[in-house]
This record gives structure tokens, C-alpha cells and sequence, in this order.
């Protein structure tokens, strides 16, 4: 299927890296935050074996100006 002009930014295009996380940092508090600039999806990176952050994550956006203006 050929791709609509203007819509050919795959999901790892729009995708941020959020370092520095402080350990009390939740999906939920990342999302609260980006949200103000338009729809985010966030997710925090964890440890398997004791299930704390570890200390980053990334959000994906679905708006490429709105990745652009964060």
C-alpha cells in the first residue's frame, strides 16, 4: 500500500528519549506531563528483576510538530 504524502513517519520516528527519571516517575506522571503538549505515550523503563525505573524512558508521539515543539 503506497504511504499518503505527509504521512510517512513510522512510530520510531516519532519517539523521544527521556533521560534522568527520578525513580518515584510513573507512566502515568510522564504522560500527565507531555500531554500538555498534545497526545503522548510514554513509557518507563524498569529493571525485571526488581521492577524500579531505571532512570529513563521514551514517549511516542503522534504529531510530528507536536514531538518537534517539545
Amino acid at each position: 500500500a503506497a504511504m499518503m504524502p505527509g504521512i510517512t513517519a513510522t512510530r520510531d520516528q516519532l519517539k523521544i528519549f527521556v533521560g534522568g527519571l527520578a525513580q518515584h516517575t510513573t507512566k502515568q506522571t510522564l504522560d500527565q506531563y507531555f500531554s500538555q503538549f498534545g497526545y503522548a505515550d510514554s513509557f518507563v523503563m524498569q529493571d525485571k528483576a526488581t521492577g524500579r525505573s531505571r532512570g529513563f524512558g521514551f514517549v511516542n508521539f503522534t504529531d510530528r510538530m507536536v514531538m518537534e515543539a517539545v
